[in-house]
């Protein structure tokens, strides 16, 4: 059964769905928005959550980006 995930990216402020085949881990959820765990947090139910951590079906997760610049 599909898992789907709501996923909220920061800054930016989009929100996108995705579909897995089964539960994905932080990290892989990260690598299929093209991003890492050393570019980006994970956040679920208010708690920075680590990348071995796996989504369940219909949870919500806020991608926060980190933002650099000089």
């Amino acid at each position: 059964m599909p898992v789907r995930v709501k996923v909220r990216l920061k800054p930016e402020g989009k929100e996108v769905e995705l579909t897995f085949d089964s539960e994905p881990t932080v990290a892989e959820l990260l690598r299929r928005l093209n991003l890492s765990a050393e570019a980006a947090v994970a956040v679920i139910g208010g708690r920075v959550v680590p990348e071995w951590e796996r989504v369940r079906d219909g949870e919500e997760v806020t991608v926060i980006r980190a933002v650099s610049g000089g």
